[in-house]
C-alpha cells in the first residue's frame, strides 16, 4: 500500500507540475508570442486584426482561437476575412504551428492589383475542406505546408470587366519557403478547374473554362522585389516556374459584337510540360503537349466558319540572352508539329477540290546561333529592336505534306547589313513537280504561275538519286550575291 500511495502521489505531483507548466507556458510564452506575431505582421507587409482571442488545448498543446479575423496587405490591394482561425502548437514542438481556417471565408481583391484601377473590387467566397496550414522552422529557415481535400474560390456578383471567376483545387498539397523577395515552393493537385467571364467593352463577352488533371507546379525566385526588369537582371534575379499535367482541356466562347461574329474555341491535350524561366541573365520558355485536339467555330458573317484537327505532339522552345553585353551569346528557337491532321473543314478552306490530297502534316524547325542585346531591356528610353542576331544555324527545317517533303540545313553569318548575310544552305525537295501539277489542276495556282515555278526548279535544281522529282539545291550567299548550285540567281 505504501508503494501504491507513493506512485499515486508521484502521479499527482507530476500532473500538478504539468498543469502548472501548461498554464505558465500559456501566460509566459504562448500569449506573448501570439501578440508578437501579430505585431510583426503589422510592422511588415501584412495587417492582422481580430475581435477576440482565447487559448485552450490543455493539457497536451495550445490552441489559439481567433474570432472575426481580418488579414490585408499594407497597400490595401487585398483583404481576407474569416469568422474564425485556429492556431495550434504542441508542447513537444511549440515552434511548429498548425493553422486551420474556418471552412468559409471571403477574399476581396482591388482592381488595382490587376492593373485596372478605378474598376469595382472583386470579391471571392472561399470554401475549404480539410484545409490545414503548418508553419515550422528548420536549418534552412521558415517553411509552410498546405493541405486541403478541396479548396474553392467563387467570385461574388459585381466584378466589373472580369466576372464569374471560379477556381477549384482538389487533393491539394503544397509547400514553400519565402523570404524578402525570394522563395521556392511546390504544389500538387489531383485536379484544378477554372472559369471566368471577360467583357472589356460591356457589350461583347468571352467565357472560358478549363481543367487540369494531375497538376504539378514548382517555383523558385530571387530578387523578386526588384523595381523593374533592369533592376531584376542587375541583381541576378531568378524566376523559375515549371508546370506538368497529366491532361488539360479548355473551352472559350465569345458572344461577338457589332464588328465581330460569335466564336468558340475548344482544345484538349494529354501529358504536357511548360517552363518559364528568367535566370542568369537569360530567358527560357518551353512547352510540349501530346495528343492535342482543337476546334474553332464561328457564326456568320465570319469568312471562315470553323474547323479543327489533332496533333500527336506539339513542341516549342525559346532560349535567349537578356543582358546587354558587347559579346554575342547563344540563342535557340524550336518549333515542332508532329502528326498534324486537319479535319475536312480546314482542308476544304485551302483546298476545296481536294487536289493536294488528304493526310498528316509535319513541321520541324530547329534554329540556333548567337545574338547581342544592344540595350538595357526594360529601360524607359528603349526604342527599336534591342536584339541583334549575328549568326543563324539551321539545325533542322522539315516540312511534309501529302506527296511532298522539303528539308533544309545550313548556317549564316548576319553581322553587318541584315540584307547581305553570308553562308550556305542545303535544300532538298521531294515531289515538288507533282505538287505544282496538283495545285494547278485544283485551281490553287494559275497555269502560267505553275509553269514559272516549274522553270525555276528546272534551271536551278539539281536532280537527286531518287528520280526526276527529287531535287537538290546548294544555296550560297555572300557579298550581296546568291547562287544556287553554282548558278547566280537572277
Amino acid at each position: 500500500m505504501k508503494k501504491t500511495g507513493a506512485i499515486l502521489g508521484g502521479l499527482a505531483a507530476f500532473a500538478a507540475l504539468w498543469s502548472a507548466g501548461w498554464f505558465a507556458g500559456k501566460s509566459l510564452y504562448v500569449e506573448p508570442e501570439a501578440d508578437r506575431a501579430v505585431e510583426r505582421m503589422r510592422a511588415g507587409s501584412l495587417f492582422f486584426a481580430y475581435e477576440r482571442r482565447a487559448v485552450t488545448g490543455f493539457p497536451f498543446g495550445y490552441d489559439i482561437a481567433f474570432e472575426d479575423v481580418s488579414v490585408s496587405d499594407a497597400g490595401g490591394l487585398w483583404r481576407w476575412r474569416a469568422p474564425a482561425v485556429s492556431v495550434s502548437a504542441g508542447l513537444s514542438d511549440p515552434a511548429a504551428l498548425v493553422i486551420r481556417p474556418a471552412p468559409e471565408s471571403r477574399l476581396t481583391v482591388e482592381s488595382a492589383a490587376f492593373g485596372a484601377g478605378g474598376a469595382p473590387a472583386s470579391v471571392f467566397d472561399v470554401e475549404a475542406e480539410g484545409f490545414v496550414v503548418t508553419l515550422a522552422e528548420d536549418g534552412e529557415g521558415p517553411r509552410a505546408t498546405i493541405e486541403a481535400a478541396r479548396l474553392a474560390a467563387v467570385q461574388a456578383p459585381g466584378g466589373g470587366a472580369l466576372s464569374d471567376v471560379r477556381i477549384v483545387l482538389s487533393a491539394l498539397e503544397a509547400e514553400g519557403r519565402f523570404g524578402a523577395g525570394a522563395g521556392r515552393g511546390a504544389l500538387k493537385a489531383a485536379s484544378a478547374e477554372y472559369a471566368l467571364a471577360l467583357s472589356l467593352d460591356q457589350v461583347s463577352e468571352t467565357r472560358a473554362e478549363g481543367r487540369y488533371e494531375d497538376l504539378s507546379l514548382t517555383f523558385e525566385g530571387a530578387a523578386l522585389d526588384a523595381g523593374d526588369l533592369a533592376a531584376f537582371l542587375a541583381a541576378d534575379g531568378i524566376f523559375d516556374l515549371r508546370m506538368e499535367t497529366g491532361a488539360v482541356s479548355g473551352v472559350s466562347r465569345s458572344t461577338g459584337g457589332p464588328s465581330a461574329p460569335p466564336v468558340a474555341y475548344d482544345a484538349a491535350a494529354g501529358r504536357s510540360e511548360t517552363l518559364i524561366a528568367l535566370r542568369g541573365g537569360r530567358a527560357a520558355y518551353s512547352a510540349t503537349a501530346e495528343g492535342l485536339t482543337f476546334s474553332y467555330d464561328a457564326e456568320p458573317p465570319a469568312a471562315f466558319p470553323g474547323g479543327g484537327g489533332a496533333a500527336a505532339r506539339v513542341e516549342m522552345r525559346l532560349d535567349m540572352p537578356l543582358r546587354r553585353a558587347p559579346e554575342p551569346a547563344p540563342w535557340a528557337l524550336d518549333l515542332v508539329l508532329a502528326g498534324l491532321e486537319p479535319d475536312e473543314a480546314l482542308w476544304s478552306a485551302v483546298d476545296p477540290a481536294g487536289a493536294l490530297g488528304r493526310g498528316p502534316l509535319a513541321l520541324e524547325v530547329r534554329l540556333d546561333g548567337a545574338a547581342r542585346i544592344t540595350a538595357d531591356l526594360g529601360a524607359a528610353s528603349l526604342s527599336g529592336s534591342p536584339v541583334a542576331v549575328e549568326t543563324l544555324a539551321i539545325r533542322a527545317a522539315r516540312l511534309s505534306l501529302p506527296g511532298f517533303a522539303a528539308e533544309a540545313e545550313g548556317a549564316l553569318d548576319i553581322v553587318g547589313p541584315a540584307s547581305q548575310p553570308e553562308g550556305e544552305v542545303a535544300l532538298e525537295l521531294r515531289g515538288a513537280y507533282d505538287l505544282l501539277d496538283r495545285a494547278a489542276r485544283g485551281g490553287l495556282l494559275a497555269p502560267e504561275a505553275a509553269d514559272g515555278y516549274r522553270e525555276v526548279l528546272t534551271v536551278y535544281g539539281k536532280p537527286g538519286q531518287e528520280g526526276a522529282d527529287h531535287l537538290l539545291a546548294d544555296i550560297r550567299l555572300g557579298r550581296g550575291e546568291v547562287s544556287i548550285n553554282g548558278t547566280p540567281l537572277r
